[in-house]
């Protein structure tokens, strides 16, 4: 069967042209109460921005930004932008406990560079700690608040259905973790799943 997309950011392209505004996606913040709604078009609108911005940091399609981001909002933002760049966002956890900052380091660098990440996305407490990271792949760590995304927004260049979408590590709780890079259309065909 044929599906009416193949890519993520079409399908949200799609959704902001076919839906009405008061349809879209609410962030809720870490306090559990406050609420950030955005309509589709706003979704689609901002989405393009943060393309913008990232491609705006030098990156090029195809390029690995990795994202250690615990706000939903900030996260979301970051992953839809850069796949709606071409760029493969691989997403990380925050770190949960200070006193195995050293495991989760030595995990994060393996992981940022079995993934070849050229640029890292934080926020300023996480960044503090990550400049041991840096070499190789991985020229330069920045926070959210250096993605400056301003009013402009990328034309879209569809990826291919094939493409790399983004990459998914294991949880290396018994073994290093393992890359599994999933393609646009592994992602629409679980989404018409669903």
């Amino acid at each position: 069967m044929k599906l009416p997309c193949d890519t993520i950011p079409e399908a949200i392209i799609n959704a902001a042209t076919d839906s009405d505004t008061d349809k879209g996606y609410t962030f809720i913040a870490d306090d559990g109460v406050n609420e950030a709604f955005f309509s589709f078009q706003e979704l689609a609108d901002t989405t393009a921005r943060y393309a913008q911005a990232l491609v705006g940091l030098g990156l090029r399609r195809g390029d690995r930004v990795g994202l250690i981001l615990p706000q939903s909002k900030d996260f979301v933002f970051s992953f839809l932008g850069a796949m709606y760049a071409g760029l493969t966002p691989v997403p990380l956890s925050p770190p949960l406990n200070v006193g195995q900052l050293g495991f989760y380091l030595e995990h994060i660098k393996y992981i940022l560079k079995a993934g070849e990440a050229s640029l890292l996305v934080t926020v300023p407490r996480i960044k503090r700690v990550m400049g041991s990271l840096l070499g190789g792949k991985l020229q330069k760590i920045i926070t959210v608040d250096d993605i400056h995304v301003g009013p402009d927004a990328l034309a879209f260049t569809p990826p291919r259905a094939d493409d790399i979408a983004f990459i998914q590590f294991t949880s290396g709780s018994t073994a290093r973790p393992k890359g599994v890079g999933l393609t646009h259309s592994n992602l629409i065909a679980n989404a018409h799943c669903i």
